[in-house]
């Protein structure tokens, strides 16, 4: 079995609580995987949209890869591929933005935590103002 919190692990092991609906934000309704049909992803970061946004005078043109437990079985209007994720190496929560190829992390939040407010974790790479997250930058440590 892939390693995963246990609050996330008992949750997805209910059949019942993998499909949600939201009634606000960009995805409105996702399901989950069962426990066993969790895999592990490679989701990447590359300089790009941070040379865009000011952090470099050039882009540097790096790429980075981290393994990522993908969540999201499906959803309603967007690729389900990294809408959450759980990072075992980094033991934190987060979101990949396909196009962009950033990783938005949710550092510190359980899973019990994200389903208090569900809709902006499921949410968060559209509106990262209203979650508690930071951008890997893998360059920086």
């Amino acid at each position: 079995m892939i390693p995963i919190p246990g609050d996330l692990r008992d949750y997805l092991s209910v059949s019942s609580n993998r499909t949600l609906t939201f009634d606000d934000g960009e995805i409105r309704k996702v399901t989950l995987f069962a426990p066993e049909k969790l895999q592990l992803c490679t989701f990447d970061v590359d300089t790009y949209q941070f040379h865009l946004d000011g952090e470099f005078e050039q882009d540097p043109e790096k790429l980075y890869k981290f393994e990522g437990v993908d969540l999201v079985q499906s959803c309603e209007g967007y690729s389900p591929n990294g809408v959450l994720i759980w990072f075992p190496a980094l033991q934190a929560y987060g979101s990949w933005d396909c196009d962009h190829h950033t990783i938005l992390l949710y550092p510190d939040v359980t899973w019990t935590q994200i389903m208090m407010k569900p809709v902006l974790y499921f949410n968060g790479q559209w509106y990262p103002e209203q979650v508690a997250g930071e951008y890997l930058r893998p360059w920086k440590k």
